[in-house]
């Protein structure tokens, strides 16, 4: 048997937070997370996790993977054209690895989709932009988001 040294009531959440896919629109994030991962084709591909900052879905979280070593010349065009973007919104243009991009801002249009290999809809990053100039956080916005998760997947949570 395993003891617990804490009062389990102490933690989760109460307030029914439903996880469905976001709304159509627009998000501030922050860069959480990049990895490299293998995709299912074995090809290497940088999945990065981004976190909503503010509002109603504050602290969900979204990814993009870029399979920027593909197989397929059209999948890695794609994947460089996207971290471009991604970079320039972070105002990183001339980033050489993920570690610039983690922490950064940026606003995303976010869309739905209909996955149908898992045959449920599901959220899709449309565009990366940098946060508009004129919008200015109010003190509440300003405080440092505490990530959700560690970005190190290693790191124990306590």
């Amino acid at each position: 048997m395993t003891s617990f040294d804490f009062n389990v009531a102490d933690y989760g959440s109460d307030d029914n937070r439903s996880y469905d896919v976001l709304p159509e629109g627009k998000y501030d994030v922050i860069v959480l997370e990049a990895k490299e991962k293998t995709t299912k084709k074995g090809d290497r591909a940088i999945e990065i996790t981004f976190q909503v900052l503010e509002g109603q879905y504050r602290e969900r979280l979204l990814w993009e993977t870029l399979n920027l070593w593909n197989s397929s010349d059209q999948a890695r065009t794609i994947a460089r054209d996207r971290l471009s973007s991604i970079c320039k919104a972070c105002n990183a243009p001339a980033a050489t690895s993920t570690d610039v991009l983690l922490g950064r801002r940026m606003q995303v249009s976010v869309g739905r989709r209909m996955n149908d290999f898992r045959g449920k809809e599901e959220n899709h990053i449309k565009a990366f932009t940098a946060k508009p100039l004129h919008q200015h956080a109010t003190p509440a916005q300003s405080a440092a988001v505490v990530p959700r998760y560690p970005a190190d997947a290693n790191a124990k949570p306590w």
